[in-house]
């Protein structure tokens, strides 16, 4: 398990590289632009560079980059959801140019579940089209279930990615464990845990599954309350992160901080709790 944080961009990728060193970082995840809208920033040459530079140096990976949460990919208004594939395309190409591994993705909202997968769908394989680069794996990320949101069901989300993968993209599964607990997987008890391993395995496929977000989660199981907790401060706590980090696939994953932070020192104390509950899983694991 590589472990790192979703780190700002503020003042540029060299800098953002350069803060992924000093919390100690094996992974990192970025926005390539700014979450809350507006046109993205052309990305320099120089700048691109010497995050590579950095980064090489540091050993850190993969970079992984998210796309805004503004985006609806599922919406049904013809105008919001053209607009979704216009951003994932870019953010494809943003993410091949930053030589990012993954490009996550939410799938947005819909009334109609249904209808909303198969927007999600379409989008995604024109997003491709229209991009046209290699090298960069589009993941879908479980949602909290808030609203009308789509694609917190494993079996959902694992239709998608199948009917995806058989058009030969390059398509698999972030999963977040705040979204995962809220949306009723609770993997702190023993008959939640196998619920959520059952259907990963028969609808999604273990070798789908790429990258973990490791929040905790202030709303209590089932509560759709999508608001993440500091690591252990939370409705999760140790017991539900071991469940996760001592499981043979999912411990082996890329694991990424979204955790609320005031100062850097939040990030710093985060990150101690996870490589803490990493040494005591490769403990166990010997004795």
């Amino acid at each position: 398990m590589r472990i790192g944080i979703h780190v700002s961009i503020a003042g540029g990728m060299k800098k953002a590289a350069a803060r992924a060193v000093s919390l100690g970082c094996e992974t990192m995840q970025i926005f390539s632009r700014s979450p809350r809208g507006g046109a993205a920033r052309p990305l320099t040459e120089h700048d691109v560079q010497d995050m590579h530079r950095i980064l090489q140096e540091a050993d850190i990976r993969p970079l992984v980059v998210h796309a805004p949460y503004f985006l609806n990919a599922a919406a049904k208004e013809k105008a919001t959801w053209r607009a979704a594939v216009e951003i994932i395309s870019q953010e494809l190409q943003r993410a091949a140019t930053l030589q990012a591994a993954y490009l996550v993705i939410h799938c947005g909202h819909n009334e109609d579940a249904e209808q909303g997968l198969v927007r999600t769908q379409t989008a995604v394989m024109e997003a491709f089209t229209v991009a046209d680069v290699s090298g960069v794996a589009l993941l879908l990320e479980n949602a909290a279930g808030m609203g009308n949101e789509i694609g917190f069901r494993f079996r959902e989300l694992g239709a998608l990615c199948h009917s995806l993968r058989k058009e030969s993209l390059p398509v698999g599964l972030c999963l977040d464990s705040c979204h995962a607990f809220v949306a009723d997987y609770d993997f702190t008890v023993p008959e939640g845990w196998q619920n959520m391993l059952n259907e990963v395995e028969e609808y999604c496929g273990w070798e789908t599954v790429k990258l973990i977000h490791v929040n905790d989660a202030v709303g209590k199981a089932g509560s759709r309350f999508d608001r993440h907790a500091a690591l252990g401060k939370g409705e999760i706590g140790g017991k539900g992160f071991k469940n996760l980090f001592s499981h043979p696939v999912l411990g082996q994953l890329p694991a990424v901080l979204e955790t609320p932070r005031k100062s850097e020192q939040d990030d710093q104390e985060n990150l101690e709790f996870l490589r803490r509950l990493r040494q005591e899983i490769r403990k166990g694991r010997h004795h």
